[in-house]
């Protein structure tokens, strides 16, 4: 080759360098978490209902309930009646106390299987398609089945006593879990999942270290969500299942109305729906830490982009090298040209050859651009 040609070679090997588009991201500030300031409307609101609940009551048994119901007032007993009866006897309190522990007994051991099966068929619905539409309509068909429908069956499988509490608790609160779940799995961003390609991230790294993280604010929700379905199955449960020595907050309920002591039977009312007071009280805490979360995944986020963005100018040099490599037909620099291809497990460098790496990053390069 002579030294006109050769120069000419060169010349449109600088042609195409020159031709190849420059990398220009802009990443944007991660997202830094502001403090709320104390809001008395979450104090003064529920106060006022709650005076207003109160006097309703009170009401009810005066004279709502003969006026407009044409019943008898001891049905309804005054809130006072209900806190002498059940709160400050001794023994009825006792009762509701021990009750209260079966059931969240029964609540938490639904909960811990809940969470398990929930999370493990959410993965496994993420990770291939066909699952998720095999199971899915099988859980929809579960979460719409109602409890009495299917008490024979479970009395004949699991029994009357704590074991079908639990199965209760499970069926009633899985579905939140998965639900939440798979949509917190299969809602990552596009771009985080090309740079774990880029990086060659098998499975598992990119499921524990990708899609969990981002995951978090929607799995917990579901959490949250499903702890509370957990005790309405548990107090279902109980109104169905009775057998052993293991009585919940809803048998004891249940003695107490067929005894006619509607003061108790009101206390245990009381106490079940306080096992769902603390959504209300610890709501403000769950919403500083759901920010929290998205303000920590929209961190990692933004890391993730970063280190994107380096990659990309630092593959985008080696492709500069790579393209003379290719036109003249010898590499300009071998350590620049052997990156391009070990990196990503391309072919071969060869001269004259695009590699499939090249090839790949090119329209990656390309759209980014665009």
């Amino acid at each position: 080759m002579s030294i006109e040609s050769t120069e000419i070679t060169q010349a449109g090997a600088l042609s195409r360098e020159a031709q190849l588009p420059p990398v220009e991201l802009h990443l944007d500030p991660p997202p830094v978490a502001v403090k709320p300031g104390f809001q008395w409307s979450t104090v003064v609101g529920p106060v006022v209902v709650f005076i207003l609940f109160i006097g309703f009551w009170e009401y009810m048994h005066r004279d709502g309930m003969r006026r407009l119901l044409d019943k008898k007032p001891s049905l309804m007993p005054s809130p006072a009646t209900v806190i002498d009866q059940a709160f400050l006897d001794e023994r009825v309190r006792g009762q509701l106390l021990e009750g209260l522990g079966w059931t969240s007994y029964a609540a938490f051991i639904g909960l811990l299987i809940t969470i398990v099966l929930g999370m493990l068929l959410a993965v496994i619905m993420a990770r291939a398609v066909w699952m998720e539409r095999s199971i899915y309509p099988y859980l929809v068909a579960l979460q719409a089945t109602p409890v009495l429908a299917i008490v024979p069956i479970i009395y004949s499988i699991f029994g009357g006593g704590m074991e079908s509490r639990i199965y209760v608790c499970v069926m009633i609160s899985i579905f939140p879990i998965v639900t939440n779940t798979l949509f917190g799995l299969t809602s990552v961003d596009a771009s985080q999942h090309d740079l774990f390609t880029l990086r060659n991230a098998g499975g598992f790294t990119r499921l524990f270290k990708l899609q969990f993280p981002a995951a978090m604010p929607a799995i917990f929700t579901g959490f949250r969500i499903s702890a509370g379905l957990a005790v309405i199955g548990a107090i279902v449960g109980e109104q169905f299942f009775r057998q052993g020595q293991k009585p919940g907050i809803g048998i004891v309920m249940e003695q107490f109305r067929q005894k006619l002591r509607y003061g108790p039977m009101y206390g245990g009312l009381l106490v079940a729906a306080a096992t769902q007071v603390h959504k209300l009280v610890g709501r403000g805490h769950h919403a500083r830490t759901q920010r929290g979360l998205v303000v920590r995944a929209a961190a990692v986020q933004h890391h993730l982009e970063a280190r994107a963005v380096h990659l990309l100018q630092h593959l985008h040099q080696q492709l500069r090298h790579r393209v003379l490599s290719e036109v003249i037909g010898h590499p300009t620099d071998a350590r620049a040209a052997g990156l391009a291809c070990s990196d990503f497990g391309g072919a071969e460098c060869r001269p004259g050859k695009m590699t499939n790496a090249s090839a790949y990053f090119t329209n990656i390069v390309l759209r980014t651009k665009k």
